[in-house]
């Protein structure tokens, strides 16, 4: 009898193993049927929809969404418009401009070099660029690999020769690069300013170090080995028939008082920083190419280690906060997760990927800096990120109010004179800001989490010593406190400039006219001052053709005639300044000058030096 009792027990235990395991393996695959957020991959379709029905023709012209879970699309829906006036929807063949998401193509293509022991991170990069590449490099501090991909090599911002109406301005990536160079402002890692300049030069690393152009070299190393056959990187994509011919038939937009406009086509000089363009469906085969099965190896890479480094951490402004991954920026949601967007004239994009739950989103819409599907549904699918309860006292608020500017931005040149934008931190109360708009709250000492709809896992941090803030760091990078003296630099030359147009045009006038009442009396003193007021008028005009060309993509070629006005400018500025002193001294000693002749050679002289002051010769 015992024996039937120790036989039953065990065929029990044996039993009751199988089915603990049974539930334990089914509770594992129920956990990986549901969003990090909680939905079932069985409610995305009506989730994504009833969501996605807020935005879609009213802030959003259309929008192509992919969810993937361990490397499988598990959900894919389109909507609105590729053609808003034709009425042509956004299906699975329509290409998006993925923007800066193009970047991903770069930091993967350094990797797998890395993998192979031919590119070293930690490596000044000047090892692997042609002899005197660089000209304007400021400090003896080597740049890195790694500063490229943490976007801290110290360039400053230029918005030349980024994009063309024109498919005739495109050069080869390497031209681009020498016309392109910005001044480097920072030392190598201390600035974290994002750059397009530093990823292009990342990607022309890989042409050097593989002897390929950058395209040719992602066309073989990722789109054929995963089979993306309707994407393209090349600037005139020249690369992929496909999209060669029927990228025009999805038209981008920006949104203007609720309406929606249809703007051209660009293309991109510096395209590895922006330039791909494709199918919805392609880009899903990249992102799961970085969120391999449990236990695969991504066919991008020969081993695991590869893609592990790649995901890993970076660069961190402080500690608790999301920081960067060589390259992919770190975002917090209710699981660690790594993204990167993307933004053209008239597209937009957002990969979001958390790669220990081999689960990523894919979000492209032909609408110029959209928000709510990019940055909101990414939070409706992995979940705002969880507060931890702060047991200590929070710090008031009030240190960090001010002014504040983006370190990416022009520091010379004639567009630094588009640096008049600049972030406004209001203090609410003791843990509570306002940023240009935005609400954000205090969850730890100087780290906020912003609270309002489409973006509700982005943090801010202050950089505070000595109750002073050295740096308000936001996702894509560092902004600097301006003080008072910083604001007034900044200001006062515009408004000098403006002093000067107001001031010569008045005495233009007044001159005309008092030499029409006198019959066409001309004093030389009088011609002079005509002659001097003139040109500051021209110059003036010259310079605002100048900047407003600067907001349409020019190239930097194309600008120089404006240049060379401004130049010919000052040299006749001081030229009959020097000449109208001389004649001054000349004259009878009982004879006065009138005010407008002292004012008109003092103000003409403002102006020329205004224009060098402030680099608009070049």
């Amino acid at each position: 009898m015992k024996k039937y009792v120790k036989l039953i027990s065990g065929m029990l235990m044996i039993i009751m193993s199988c089915l603990s395991f049974s539930l334990t393996g089914y509770a594992k695959e129920a956990e990986k049927e549901t969003t990090p957020s909680g939905i079932l991959f069985s409610d995305l379709k009506e989730s994504i929809t009833d969501y996605s029905q807020n935005y879609i023709g009213s802030t959003t012209a259309g929008a192509s969404v992919a969810v993937l879970q361990n490397s499988e699309v598990v959900y894919s829906g389109n909507f609105g418009y590729a053609d808003i006036n034709k009425k042509v929807l956004i299906d699975e063949d329509t290409l998006f401009e993925w923007g800066s998401a193009t970047k991903l193509l770069v930091w993967v293509s350094v990797m797998q070099l890395v993998e192979q022991g031919k590119i070293d991170i930690n490596e000044d990069i000047k090892k692997y660029l042609p002899d005197g590449f660089f000209t304007k490099l400021q400090y003896d501090n080597p740049i890195t690999m790694l500063n490229l991909m943490n976007h801290n090599a110290g360039w400053e911002e230029h918005l030349t020769d980024l994009f063309y109406y024109n498919a005739k301005d495109v050069r080869s990536l390497k031209d681009t690069l020498e016309v392109f160079e910005p001044n480097q402002l920072f030392r190598p890692g201390e600035v974290v300013a994002y750059s397009n300049y530093g990823a292009s030069v990342a990607a022309y690393i890989v042409e050097c170090v593989s002897g390929m152009e950058f395209y040719e070299y992602v066309n073989e190393y990722i789109f054929n080995v995963l089979d993306m056959n309707r994407t393209s990187i090349h600037s005139l994509q020249e690369d992929n028939e496909y999209v060669k011919n029927n990228r025009s038939l999805t038209k981008g937009y920006t949104l203007s008082r609720s309406d929606f406009v249809e703007r051209p086509l660009l293309y991109l000089g510096l395209y590895p920083a922006g330039g791909a363009i494709g199918t919805v469906s392609d880009l899903c085969k990249f992102v799961s190419s970085l969120i391999p099965a449990e236990g695969a190896v991504s066919p991008l890479f020969k081993n695991k280690d590869t893609l592990l480094l790649l995901f890993s951490k970076s660069y961190q402004p402080v500690n608790d906060f999301p920081g960067i991954c060589h390259g992919f920026w770190e975002q917090y949601y209710s699981v660690m997760a790594v993204e990167h967007g993307g933004n053209t004239d008239s597209f937009s994009a957002q990969i979001t990927i958390a790669q220990e739950e081999g689960f990523a989103t894919v979000v492209m819409t032909n609408q110029a800096h959209e928000r709510y599907m990019c940055y909101g549904l990414p939070d409706l699918l992995f979940g705002s990120c969880e507060e931890t309860e702060y047991d200590g006292e929070l710090p008031n608020s009030e240190v960090v109010e001010g002014t504040y500017q983006n370190a990416r931005k022009p520091y010379s040149g004639f567009t630094q004179w588009m640096n008049l934008i600049v972030n406004e931190v209001a203090v609410l109360d003791k843990n509570e800001i306002d940023v240009d708009g935005d609400i954000y709250r205090q969850i730890r000492p100087y780290v906020y989490l912003y609270t309002d709809e489409g973006g509700a896992s982005e943090f801010i941090y202050f950089e505070v010593k000595d109750s002073k803030v050295i740096r308000m760091y936001m996702e894509y990078g560092d902004y600097l406190p301006m003080d008072t003296l910083g604001t007034i630099a900044m200001i006062l030359p515009a408004i000098l400039v403006i002093m000067c147009f107001v001031f010569s045009m008045v005495v233009i006038i007044v001159t005309g006219i008092r030499i029409l009442r006198k019959r066409g009396e001309l004093t030389k003193f009088r011609k002079s001052i005509i002659i001097l007021n003139s040109m500051c008028v021209m110059s003036v005009v010259n310079i605002g053709i100048l900047l407003y060309r600067a907001t349409t993509y020019p190239s930097y070629l194309g600008l120089k005639i404006h240049f060379v006005i401004n130049i010919l400018v000052v040299i006749l500025i001081f030229f009959h300044v020097v000449k109208n002193i001389i004649n001054a001294m000349k004259e009878k000693k009982n004879e006065k000058l009138s005010l407008s002749y002292i004012l008109t050679n003092t103000i003409s002289s403002v102006y020329a030096v205004l224009i060098i002051a402030c680099q608009l010769y070049k």
